[in-house]
């Protein structure tokens, strides 16, 4: 199979963060993907019911989706391939926010 190119929109990166104006709803933002004619979208698998709305958006266009989701520790990943099994997805995108502690400056430590 030849390679392919697909660009996909991660729908956290729809969200407008105004304090002078409201969200778009979902299935605007949803549409918003579309009719840029992105390959499909980025959708949080860490929130069953988020993701099952989303991803038969996706499905119903020919679109396609990855799972993607943000775990502080091993045990938040633990139900996401449950999820990705039942919904399917293109490719699992895990960016774990596991934060190390932080090391005082030099000049604190003496």
């Amino acid at each position: 199979m030849a390679q392919q190119l697909r660009i996909l929109q991660s729908l956290w990166a729809m969200e407008r963060r105004r304090a002078d104006q409201p969200e778009w709803p979902l299935q605007t933002q949803l549409e918003m993907i579309r009719d840029a004619g992105f390959d499909g979208a980025g959708v949080r698998f860490i929130d069953p019911a988020f993701a099952c709305e989303v991803t038969s958006f996706l499905r119903a266009y020919g679109m396609i989706w990855q799972a993607q989701c943000y775990p502080t520790d091993v045990d938040e990943l633990i139900p996401v391939p449950e999820l990705v099994a039942r919904l399917g997805a293109d490719h699992v995108n895990p960016q774990p926010t596991v934060i190390p502690p932080a090391r005082p400056h030099p000049e604190e430590r003496a």
